[in-house]
């Protein structure tokens, strides 16, 4: 048991390591990364069965715990709910996978799509981000109209995902409600369904810098799916080589892809002129190297004002966090929310900002 304690919490701490190297060095960093939290829950039982036996051993899991604090942080925040009522001075974000507002779902596409958007009104948001964005007028799927009606959100930049898809509304966008002064789109290299854009909002006299972000996605295929559905359900053989090769190699592809877009987005930000404010789907959760490079120097509005592990990916595992708003140290979250819905494959987020006027 004491050689077991001491392998497991020396793997936390391993894993707390992995998550400041780029899986682009190598790639099973991000997989030691990504196992954070099952090895901390292992290391809590440890904890947890040597401090009943009373033995000395309870150290070991003790010094990895409090090794691995901040990123223990990041999986879940313990504080009582705070009623916050919004100033002029202070700005709300709301930041939302829509899933093309369930266009796909060919039977019924429009029913999602207005609880999406009322779900939208509901949060009064000053500044929205949203991915896998759709509006299509050629087959009356309005979303752009809808949404800048029912919130008072004049400006908007749109930016499609790939030329190379038949969908020329699908993609990301940003709703402002005071005017968009520059705008710009990362151009990430071999991928097609995900992109990063930014834009400069005047709010008065002040410039503030709003990323959108939706970092390379795993590309799972329903094969994979209905393969991990059935280890889950115990209905195939888990030696199945070829099924978990499948998994490996799009995780693989997928973790050195974020890399690589994470630094891109992360060297953009730090020449920011102005001070900014981050939003997105990055698919990765706050143990990895994505969310290190993307988050460095920036603070998380999550644990700042969140409760609970904040889980926003709806799916097939749980994936903890995988969509943040991060911002610049200048302002200060007063209240964030992870929103209940479920009406797409992510929970909806939204958070308020106010300046701070700390650097």
């Amino acid at each position: 048991m004491l050689g077991l304690t001491i392998t497991v919490s020396a793997s936390l701490v391993g894993s707390f390591g992995a998550s400041y190297l780029s899986p682009q060095a190598f790639w099973p960093f991000w997989f030691l990364a990504a196992s954070f939290p099952v090895l901390a829950c292992i290391v809590i039982v440890f904890q947890l069965y040597w401090l009943v036996v009373l033995r000395w051993p309870v150290l070991v899991p003790l010094v990895a715990l409090i090794v691995c604090y901040t990123q223990l942080n990041r999986l879940v925040q313990f504080r009582l709910p705070e009623e916050s009522i919004k100033t002029e001075k202070e700005i709300s974000f709301l930041s939302y996978n829509v899933h093309l507002f369930d266009w796909f779902n060919w039977k019924s596409p429009w029913q999602k799509r207005k609880q999406i958007l009322e779900q939208i009104q509901t949060s009064h948001p000053d500044i929205i981000c949203l991915q896998e964005y759709f509006h299509s007028p050629a087959k009356s799927f309005i979303t752009l109209d809808s949404i800048i009606s029912q919130n008072g959100l004049k400006h908007f930049y749109f930016e499609k995902y790939s030329s190379k898809s038949s969908l020329t509304g699908l993609g990301m966008i940003v709703f402002s409600r005071w005017p968009i002064i520059n705008k710009g789109k990362f151009n990430f290299e071999n991928t097609r369904g995900n992109s990063a854009i930014w834009a400069d909002i005047l709010k008065e006299n002040d410039t503030i810098r709003v990323y959108n972000l939706h970092l390379e996605s795993n590309r799972f295929r329903r094969a994979d799916y209905t393969f991990i559905k059935d280890v889950n359900d115990g209905d195939t053989e888990i030696e199945d080589s070829e099924g978990w090769k499948n998994i490996i190699r799009r995780l693989k592809k997928a973790a050195n892809m974020r890399a690589n877009q994470a630094d891109e987005v992360a060297n953009h930000i730090v020449k920011s002129p102005y001070p900014v404010v981050v939003c997105g789907d990055f698919n990765d959760s706050p143990c990895t190297y994505t969310y290190n490079r993307v988050s460095s120097g920036l603070k998380d509005s999550f644990l700042e004002k969140g409760i609970g592990f904040g889980q926003t990916y709806i799916g097939i595992a749980p994936a903890f966090r995988i969509d943040y708003i991060l911002h610049s140290s200048v302002f200060e979250a007063t209240s964030y929310e992870t929103h209940p819905e479920e009406l797409s494959d992510h929970h909806a987020i939204s958070a308020v900002l106010k300046f701070s006027g700390k650097n």
